[in-house]
C-alpha cells in the first residue's frame, strides 16, 4: 500500500477505482487530496497509486497544481513561496522537500507569467529572508529565462521583483 506521507506535492497519481489521473496536493483528514482536471478528489491511501507515463498511451500533459491554480483565476502579480501558503499540510516536512515544492511553484508561476505577458509585466516573488537558500534557487531559476530582463531584491531582501519583456 502507498504511504501518502511519502508523496510529494505535484506528483502524478492514479485513482485505482476509476483510473483517473491527477496531481497529488496533500493530505486532508488522512486522505489524499488529488487534483483531477481542476476538481479536488479525496481518496483513501489504498485507492491511490503512483502513475507512470508508460501506464497508458495518453500523451496529454498533466498540469501542475500551480498551473491549474493560475489558469483558473485572474493572474496575480505576486506569489508567496512560504510553505504555509503553498501547502500548509507540509509545514513540518524536511527542508529539502519544502525547497523542492517552493522551486516547482516558482517555476510554474514564472512560466505562467511569461505565457500571460504580451509586452512587459512586473511580478513579485516572495521567498523570505531566511538563510538565502530559496533566494539563491530563485536567482538561478530566473537566469534560465531569456524573457526576464531585470531582477532585483526588494522588501529588505525578502522578495525578488522581476520584469518580463517579450
Amino acid at each position: 500500500m502507498l504511504n501518502i506521507n511519502d508523496l510529494w506535492i505535484g506528483e502524478v497519481v492514479r485513482l485505482k477505482k476509476s483510473g483517473r489521473v491527477g496531481r497529488f496536493e496533500g493530505v486532508r483528514d488522512g486522505k489524499g487530496v488529488i487534483n483531477v482536471d481542476g476538481k479536488i478528489v479525496l481518496a483513501a491511501p489504498r485507492l491511490i497509486e503512483l502513475y507512470k507515463a508508460s501506464d497508458d498511451n495518453n500523451d496529454q500533459p498533466i498540469k501542475t497544481v500551480q498551473e491549474a491554480k493560475y489558469q483558473s483565476e485572474i493572474f496575480q502579480n505576486t506569489i508567496d513561496l512560504h510553505i504555509e501558503n503553498l501547502a500548509p499540510s507540509l509545514a513540518n516536512s524536511r527542508a529539502e522537500r519544502i525547497l523542492d515544492i517552493q522551486v516547482q511553484a516558482a517555476q510554474a508561476y514564472i512560466e505562467e507569467a511569461i505565457d500571460r505577458t504580451a509586452h512587459s509585466r512586473t511580478v513579485l516573488i516572495i521567498h523570505g529572508k531566511g538563510i538565502g537558500t530559496l533566494r539563491n534557487e530563485i536567482k538561478h531559476l530566473i537566469s534560465l529565462y531569456d524573457e526576464i530582463k531585470i531582477d532585483y531584491l526588494t522588501n529588505n531582501g525578502g522578495a525578488t521583483e522581476i520584469i518580463i519583456m517579450k
